[in-house]
């Protein structure tokens, strides 16, 4: 679309390319507005995102305390020893079926005997895990 213009010195009329709708909505006053809409929303909402992040971290350190557990090796059952870090439901067996066959474990150290439990995992078992009492010394007669 052209419009024709006349220039004021010369009396001749020239072609000018019409402005597009594009350049007519962005310098007209709802164009404006909705710019500026389209800014303050965005700003707005980076704000807030950070706002709730930071509250929902500080909700986390609150309202979920930690909490330690442990379990006595001679008595924990597969549901137990599958709450501990690297121990799955088969691991948890096969500590079971090696407790039953060595008639129970008198060390923590003795857990090295399953197969499938080296240095690294029982190291990452040891702080939830009770030794067994040290049995009483026998009574001499």
């Amino acid at each position: 679309m052209e419009a024709k213009e006349r220039h004021a010195s010369t009396g001749v009329q020239s072609k000018s390319p019409a402005k597009t709708r594009r350049e007519d909505f962005f310098s007209s006053p709802h164009g404006a507005r909705l710019l500026l809409m389209i800014v303050f929303t965005l700003s707005g909402s980076t704000l807030m995102r950070s706002w709730w992040e930071e509250r929902d971290a500080d909700s986390q350190r609150t309202l979920w305390p930690s909490f330690t557990f442990a379990i006595d090796i001679n008595k924990a059952s597969v549901m137990e020893w599958s709450l501990l870090p690297g121990i799955g439901p088969g691991l948890a067996k096969r500590i079971l079926e090696h407790r039953r066959h060595v008639g129970g474990f008198r060390t923590i150290d003795q857990l090295l005997d399953v197969p499938g439990i080296g240095l690294t995992r029982l190291e990452q078992m040891k702080p939830y895990l009770c030794s067994p009492l040290p049995s009483p010394p026998a009574a001499e007669s």
